[in-house]
């Protein structure tokens, strides 16, 4: 029996698979693109952002450009998170005092930057494909068919699938 090929459809072979995307590569820091943030502990949080990310695929769906997209997105995260923060400490409005010296209600100044870092964020997150809604009519109709051919193919092994009986 030596020599005998393993099934490519058997459940050795799809837990193998599925292993190999739950065990990915480390994510590798891009320096040649990104400069790594210069407090070591912020550099830290960026790398387990982009960790997280970089593990939702499998490591051959992610392109140079990709890990260079990652580690922006960690990092606007890491400042957004810092940010948001500040702000809860704070407050969205602060008192200062106006042109006559009288005091007065203003908005936080940090609102700007978080506005700024948060509309980042979510290109970013668009542009690696991480929020789920798909791209386009295109990827929608892929998906319809794909989702059809799957149903047939249950419907035309039911027989063999395992049910509950109707007594």
């Amino acid at each position: 029996m030596a020599g005998r090929r393993s099934r490519t459809d058997s459940t050795t072979s799809a837990t193998a698979a599925f292993q190999a995307t739950q065990n990915s590569a480390e994510f590798v820091w891009p320096t040649e693109t990104v400069t790594p943030m210069a407090h070591p502990e912020k550099q830290e949080h960026a790398m387990r952002i982009a960790q997280q990310i970089w593990a939702s695929r499998a490591p051959q769906d992610w392109g140079d450009f990709q890990r260079t997209m990652i580690a922006q997105l960690a990092i606007v995260s890491v400042d957004l998170d810092q940010l948001q923060t500040m702000i809860s400490q704070t407050g969205y409005v602060t008192r200062k005092s106006n042109s006559k010296g009288n005091p007065t209600v203003a908005r936080n100044p940090l609102l700007d930057p978080i506005v700024q870092l948060s509309n980042r964020q979510i290109t970013l997150s668009r542009s690696l494909g991480l929020t789920g809604a798909p791209a386009d009519s295109k990827t929608i109709a892929n998906r319809a068919a794909q989702h059809n051919e799957t149903l047939s193919v249950v419907e035309n092994i039911s027989d063999l699938l395992a049910t509950p009986s109707k007594a």
